[in-house]
């Protein structure tokens, strides 16, 4: 059987190995789901379950993206699917160490910026200071500046 473009045969380039593997584990406050091989259309409802699974079971979940060689609109949507469900339950998803091919896939798409871990605080650093007494109000517009116009209903 010829390989057409663009397409993988199964197993191809996998010596040996599963061509998609997602492993939960469980961390204090977390779950990990660790993704290696290729994430496509053929494997969209075996990624999607994992995620929501860890998602049903956590406050937190971390999608470890180290081990996916290959990631295409399918895995985002999984991706996505699993934040939203995730956020809709007062719950986050993130996900780290995406390289090469998979990170470049984030990056254009938008979602590596959605799903991106928080900062983590440097030695030294403070929160920053949250609005109290005798902290000073929203700026008012200056002079010249008009209120929004009225559409004459209200």
């Amino acid at each position: 059987m010829a390989a057409t473009p663009g397409v993988r045969s199964p197993g191809e380039g996998t010596a040996g190995m599963a061509r998609f593997e997602a492993t939960t584990s469980d961390e204090v406050g977390r779950v990990r789901v660790a993704l290696a091989g290729e994430c496509d259309l053929e494997v969209r409802e075996e990624l999607t379950a994992a995620l929501l699974a860890a998602v049903h079971r956590s406050p937190v979940v971390v999608v470890d993206l180290g081990g996916l060689d290959f990631l295409d609109s399918s895995g985002v949507h999984g991706l996505i699917t699993a934040h939203r469900a995730a956020k809709e339950s007062g719950r986050r998803l993130f996900v780290v160490n995406p390289t090469g091919a998979v990170a470049t896939v984030l990056d254009l798409t938008g979602v590596g910026a959605l799903l991106s871990p928080p900062p983590k605080p440097g030695p030294g650093s403070s929160p920053p200071p949250k609005p109290g007494p005798g902290s000073s109000p929203p700026p008012k517009p200056g002079p010249g500046v008009s209120p929004p116009a009225s559409n004459g209903r209200g």
